[in-house]
C-alpha cells in the first residue's frame, strides 16, 4: 500500500483538530466550507472513522465489523504500512475522545 498524498494532509488535520478540541460536526463543516477534497461532502460519521481507523498508525484491522457483532476482538495487523499519524498521537485522540463521551 501506497500513502495517497493528496489525502495525508487531511488525514493530518483532522486529528490535529480533534485534539484542538473541535467535534465531529465542526471538523466536517470546516472542510465542507473549505471545500477540502470537493466534491466529497464530509460529515460527523465520517470523521469519527477516520478517527478510530488503525490504518493511519499503520495498523490493519480485519474482520472488524464481524468480531465487533459477535463481541471478539478483530484481528490486528501491525506496521503494515507506512504511518500517516503518530501512535502517541492516534492514543491521545481515543483518549480525548473517551472523555468526550463522558462530558457528554
Amino acid at each position: 500500500m501506497v500513502i495517497d498524498e493528496t489525502t495525508k494532509d487531511v488525514v493530518i488535520r483532522i486529528f490535529n483538530l480533534y485534539l484542538q478540541g473541535k467535534s465531529y460536526q465542526t471538523i466536517a463543516n470546516i472542510l465542507n466550507e473549505e471545500k477540502v477534497l470537493e466534491p466529497k461532502k464530509w460529515d460527523d460519521s465520517t470523521i469519527e472513522k477516520i478517527l478510530n481507523n488503525k490504518i493511519y498508525v499503520g495498523d490493519y484491522e480485519r474482520f472488524k465489523r464481524v468480531a465487533k457483532e459477535q463481541g471478539r476482538e478483530p484481528v490486528i495487523y501491525p506496521n503494515v504500512v507506512e504511518p500517516i499519524i503518530t501512535r502517541a498521537m492516534f492514543k491521545d485522540v481515543q483518549i480525548q475522545k473517551e472523555k468526550n463521551q463522558r462530558a457528554y
